[in-house]
């Protein structure tokens, strides 16, 4: 894949994350996460992974309010950990996450 190919497909990604967006909320690490992705022009719920709870509580409350979310953490080995956890209890909890984390990573 060249890079125009490269910059048009993360052009569609950022299209499609912003559009579904506005009905599926975005889980990410921290407030500059929230910042970065706000100021691509997402406007929908972006919610923050620390929040006090463990991880399996917050994979709970969100099963509990939404019946899908995106998976957005960071890249290094603490947001694979993360994310992998995440999967895991999303999964427990019967809640689907889209895999656009995966999308990206393809590019």
């Amino acid at each position: 894949m060249d890079y125009s190919e490269r910059i048009r497909q993360l052009e569609f990604l950022i299209t499609r994350l912003i559009e579904t967006n506005r009905e599926v909320p975005i889980i990410v690490e921290g407030e500059q996460d929230v910042r970065c992705l706000r100021a691509l022009g997402l406007t929908g719920t972006i919610l923050k992974v620390h929040t006090g709870q463990t991880l399996y509580e917050f994979c709970h409350d969100l099963s509990a309010r939404y019946r899908q979310v995106i998976l957005l953490v960071d890249w290094d080995r603490k947001g694979q950990q993360i994310h992998e956890q995440l999967v895991r209890d999303l999964e427990a909890n019967w809640t689907p996450y889209d895999p656009f984390r995966q999308g990206l990573k393809l590019l």
